[in-house]
């Protein structure tokens, strides 16, 4: 038994598990839950380069560590960048894609998305819907899931105008709203500057702001 191999292995088990615990905290939950399709990309990466580098033997500790530290750097660093611009954002991360909208089928959607009927039929089942004819509007997520509401059930789904500062076009043309819209909204409220928003949602035909320098829930402002 060659105990110099396994315990070089094992140092670089410890300084793998070190980074990736280092690694979970600054991104957050969503590694363990990825939102998006690139969440998933940079978990399996960092997994791919922690298995490949862990049980190579002309790979020492140092060198599997600074791969690990690189990956780490290339994703906090394109998560700035998605933070700056909504265009890159929606780029990377995508955005939501209408299949079912006022109980009419978009068959452009389900291109967009590509899905079948029947794979939509058998995800609405797994939720007890029996059939899209029991579908007003319907949406598929960027992680793949999917978010929809009932004919007559009274309920809209709520969407996010504001994330952070950044306004969501898509978001917009959703509701059938443009940017001047939503600036002239806020000028009403005295807030000039979008980036002072941490969140903007609008449901039930009203917009919910949540802003970066106001911590009591009294103090949410609904127009």
């Amino acid at each position: 038994m060659d105990f110099l191999y396994y315990a070089e292995i094992f140092k670089k088990l410890i300084v793998t598990i070190f980074l990736l615990l280092i690694y979970t905290r600054l991104s957050g939950l969503k590694q363990l839950a990825p939102t998006t399709a690139f969440d998933s990309i940079g978990n399996m990466v960092v997994g791919a380069v922690a298995g490949t580098t862990l049980l190579n033997t002309d790979i020492k500790v140092i060198d599997s560590a600074v791969f690990i530290v690189i990956w780490m750097i290339i994703l906090f660093f394109i998560r700035i960048v998605k933070q700056k611009s909504s265009t890159l954002k929606n780029l990377i991360d995508g955005i939501p894609i209408a299949l079912i909208e006022e109980g009419r089928l978009l068959p452009a959607g389900f291109k967009k998305a590509n899905i079948s009927n029947k794979e939509l039929e058998s995800l609405l089942r797994a939720k007890g819907v029996q059939g899209v004819h029991q579908i007003e509007s319907l949406y598929v997520e960027p992680n793949g899931s999917i978010s929809y509401h009932l004919k007559g059930d009274g309920k809209e789904l709520a969407v996010i105008l504001v994330d952070q500062g950044v306004i969501h076009q898509f978001a917009l043309e959703e509701i059938g709203k443009d940017e001047k819209w939503l600036m002239d909204l806020l000028e009403k409220e005295n807030i000039e500057d979008v980036k002072t928003i941490f969140c903007a949602e609008w449901a039930k035909e009203r917009l919910w702001i949540y802003l970066y320098d106001e911590e009591d829930a009294d103090k949410i402002k609904i127009i």
